[in-house]
């Protein structure tokens, strides 16, 4: 820590974690290194003076003062019924709702600065980028980052189910789901296709929206058959065949600028529209043009600050239609003995 003339060694050389500073000036030294006050308006206390550039100081996580046990809600109907002797249906819906969901903020903005873009007929992209510190609600503080439990969640689904029992060789049953899960943020952390922090910590509301884990259509069926005897060769009987098959629609996720356009420290602002956006599913390729989100994000600039306009979670992943196939023999050596070979594909057709 710098003082005028001289440093002070705020933790005492040869220690990890022992402070250096005298306990009559501890509380005093703590608020100057979180405030940062400004070399040009120097401070003295106690003989030792501090300074630095006001609004720098250190970054640091603290819990909000309200912080809370988050808690969650369930509750389900079901109705079953038996149909002729091997046939069962069941239809349910199921609720819940979370409250008090932990999530992050940075309510002085984050550690970033943004970039201001402006056409330059000299460089090969054509514009020029000036970067800039965002500003802060408390010009006195650097950015910080709170814990608090502020988010909620709401979860309703539709389940059907049909089950055959054993008979005849067959036994198979087939689920479907049609649920919504709806959230203000889905972790605490950054995860694939969504950041943990909002796009703007003044209008939370705007993050409530598909949860990133929701699957809106969901089947899952399974079958396992005894293959009958085809011939009086014995090689030809004990065969049975095990399949699995499961269809769902794709996991929401966003898209965000690659520059901080509403200039608030954090990297977490979303897309304007989705005019320059071509959504493909052909092998790895995702994007048909990279240099989309770029000329996007300096339509944005150049009308000002400004929040995208497109939700969170506004985009979809493809879905999957997986079929797992299992093949087994049973060889029988005699009316106590026999061993099976089985082969299994697992997403036997490449989905």
């Amino acid at each position: 820590m710098s003082g005028i003339g001289r440093i002070i060694n705020f933790i005492q050389p040869g220690t990890l974690n022992t402070l250096s500073i005298n306990s009559d000036v501890l509380r005093f030294a703590l608020g100057e290194v979180l405030l940062a006050t400004g070399a040009r308006n120097p401070v003295e206390f106690n003989g030792m003076a501090f300074g630095g550039p006001r609004g720098g100081g250190l970054a640091f996580v603290l819990p909000d003062a309200n912080l809370r046990s988050p808690y969650s809600q369930h509750w389900n109907v079901s109705i079953e019924h038996q149909f002729g002797r091997d046939f069962v249906a069941t239809a349910s819906y199921v609720g819940s709702t979370g409250t008090k969901l932990i999530r992050f903020r940075t309510p002085n903005g984050g550690p970033n600065s943004f970039a201001i873009i402006t056409p330059d007929t000299t460089l090969p992209t054509g514009f020029r980028a000036n970067a800039f510190a965002p500003s802060r609600r408390d010009p006195n503080l650097g950015p910080f980052t709170v814990i608090e439990s502020s988010a909620a969640s709401i979860y309703h689904s539709l389940q059907l189910s049909i089950t055959k029992r054993l008979s005849s060789g067959l036994q198979f049953g087939s689920s479907y789901t049609y649920s919504h899960a709806i959230d203000e943020v889905s972790d605490v952390f950054d995860t694939t296709g969504t950041f943990a922090l909002p796009q703007d910590d003044n209008n939370l509301r705007a993050e409530r929206a598909s949860a990133g884990f929701d699957v809106r259509h969901r089947s899952v069926t399974y079958f396992n058959y005894d293959l009958p005897s085809f011939s009086k060769n014995k090689l030809l009987d004990g065969f049975q065949l095990n399949g699995v098959l499961t269809l769902q629609t794709g996991q929401p996720f966003t898209v965000n600028q690659v520059f901080d356009t509403n200039r608030d420290g954090n990297l977490t602002d979303r897309l304007d529209s989705n005019n320059f956006v071509t959504q493909i599913d052909k092998g790895i390729q995702r994007l048909n043009d990279p240099t989309n989100s770029f000329r996007q994000a300096t339509e944005m600039i150049g009308v000002g600050v400004r929040n995208g306009a497109l939700g969170r979670n506004t985009f979809r992943a493809a879905g999957v239609a997986s079929f797992d196939l299992a093949v087994v023999k049973k060889f029988s050596i005699s009316d106590r003995q026999s061993f099976s070979i089985r082969t299994e594909f697992f997403n036997l057709f490449n989905r």
